[in-house]
């Protein structure tokens, strides 16, 4: 048997072109929850965020999307972890641009201190009797996060989330832990 050289790497004379990668461990991550309901209810969606201890995040805008004759948004509140460092939350509502049937929200969370990782908020939609059974997504447009002086932080992207439409509380399925689901 002879031996077969193998290639481990290219060596490019003249210029040299690096493209930064992010691992898992060097990125944060905001995702929007799931929940399960009944047409006419309301349901409180979380928005969470995941970074690793060495990432410092000041303040997430985060940006989705849902049918806007299903849902309307009734209340953003700051969520449990963010209460300590005092963040707030604010909302604005558009209309999608390409899409007539669609809202756009933006939800910043923002804080003196670094936010932790966790729930930054809940969001508050009440559904419309008109809901039929099935899901409505709420789908990530945009995601942009700094730290405290106003860089940008690294992200990967989250998860979009969903609300389960039920007829009978019967037929909804029994969820645990909301973190054990995702």
């Amino acid at each position: 048997m002879g031996c077969i050289p193998r290639v481990v790497g290219v060596l490019l004379l003249g210029n040299l072109f690096v493209v930064p990668t992010v691992s898992w461990s060097q990125a944060a991550r905001v995702s929007v929850g799931i929940a399960n309901t009944l047409a006419g209810d309301t349901v409180d969606i979380p928005i969470y965020l995941s970074a690793p201890e060495t990432v410092k995040v000041g303040s997430v805008v985060h940006t989705i999307s849902f049918p806007k004759k299903l849902l309307s948004l009734t209340r953003a509140q700051v969520g449990p972890t963010e209460e300590q460092s005092l963040a707030e939350v604010k909302t604005k509502i558009t209309d999608a641009s390409d899409n007539a049937d669609l809202s756009v929200l933006e939800v910043t969370v923002s804080s003196k201190a670094p936010l932790r990782p966790g729930i930054l908020a809940y969001l508050r939609f009440k559904i419309s009797i008109a809901a039929r059974e099935g899901e409505i997504p709420l789908k990530i447009v945009d995601t942009k996060a700094a730290t405290e002086s106003g860089e940008p932080v690294q992200l990967t992207r989250g998860r979009d989330g969903v609300i389960g439409i039920y007829d009978t509380v019967e037929a909804m399925p029994a969820v645990g832990c909301f973190f054990f689901t995702h």
